[in-house]
């Protein structure tokens, strides 16, 4: 288990530089995406994070009208 949250959390921090340049180069579909995976690497840590980034995907999925 400890190796597994180990990974995650690694995960998260590739994760997280990735939607930062993502985000600067504008492509609105991945960086959605990357939100959604955010959120399930959160799932075991912070139900809080989770929440936030699954949010912010829908949130960018919607705006891009890609879900209604």
């Amino acid at each position: 288990m400890h190796k597994i949250q180990n990974e995650n959390t690694l995960a998260i921090e590739y994760l997280t530089k990735c939607t930062k340049i993502i985000s600067e180069l504008g492509n609105s579909d991945i960086l959605a995406g990357l939100y959604l995976d955010l959120g399930q690497l959160y799932s075991d840590i912070s139900k809080e994070k989770e929440l936030e980034y699954y949010q912010k995907g829908v949130a960018l999925y919607k705006q891009l009208e890609i879900i209604k």
